[in-house]
């Protein structure tokens, strides 16, 4: 009797993932730009019902934003190009970027029809953006790269 051997196919390992300090530095940046982006009309409501020294923690709270979000996309872009990732992170990065920047400018200017609503869609991007660093599809690298 004789024995044949088939050959074993070659398992495909895991898909290769972005490495771990680039995905918690984006969590780092992300995490408190969303909660900053939250606290901002509590602070806002507490100004305009008369406290007014609330109206310097809006301000101070703001320029955090907008270093927590252009570090966000220096993160990245860090993300995509040493770390193999998406190069969309890097838009959507820099547009949330953007809109912190432009919701500053309207607020400097007092452009409240704009700075308002404005504030919603901040809001909103930078909490999905924060949700979106812990998901797994964070930790994946794009195939073929």
């Amino acid at each position: 009797m004789s024995t044949t051997t088939t050959p074993v196919p070659e398992t495909v390992g895991d898909p290769p993932t972005i490495p771990g300090w680039i995905t918690w530095t984006l969590r780092v940046l992300a995490f408190p730009l969303a909660a900053s982006a939250i606290v901002q009309p509590i602070v806002a409501g507490l100004f305009v019902t008369g406290d007014v020294a609330m109206l310097l923690v809006h301000a101070l709270v703001a320029v955090f934003m907008a270093l927590a979000s252009l570090s966000l996309v220096v993160a990245a872009v860090l993300y995509w190009r040493p770390g193999r990732g998406s190069g969309r992170l890097v838009l959507r990065a820099g547009i949330l970027f953007l809109l912190v920047a432009a919701q500053a400018v309207l607020g400097a200017f007092r452009i409240l029809e704009l700075h308002f609503p404005l504030a919603f869609v901040v809001a909103a991007a930078a909490v999905a953006f924060a949700r979106w660093s812990v998901s797994p599809a964070a930790r994946r690298a794009e195939a073929g790269r």
